[in-house]
């Protein structure tokens, strides 16, 4: 079980119990009800819209080829 507290000086939190949530309480944090997924996504910055974020063609990295090359590691006893 969660409960989800919210303070105005440090934001939101969720306590595993209710003695837990009971002492955040004293603390000056106030229970408010669950989230929905939505409102999650909202306040990590996700974009919950259909639209997508980009619409200049120029933006458009399909086509991208990314290089990645590995270097031996100096301090590696490895083949030794």
């Amino acid at each position: 079980m969660q409960i989800y507290l919210t303070n105005p000086v440090h934001g939101a939190r969720h306590a595993y119990s209710e003695t837990e949530a009971q002492q955040n309480e004293k603390n000056g944090w106030v229970r408010v009800p669950e989230p929905t997924a939505e409102e999650i996504a909202a306040l990590r910055g996700y974009n919950t819209s259909a639209e997508p974020v980009a619409t200049d063609p120029s933006l458009d990295i399909t086509d991208t080829k990314i290089r990645v090359s590995f270097r031996k590691n100096p301090h590696s006893n490895r083949d030794a």
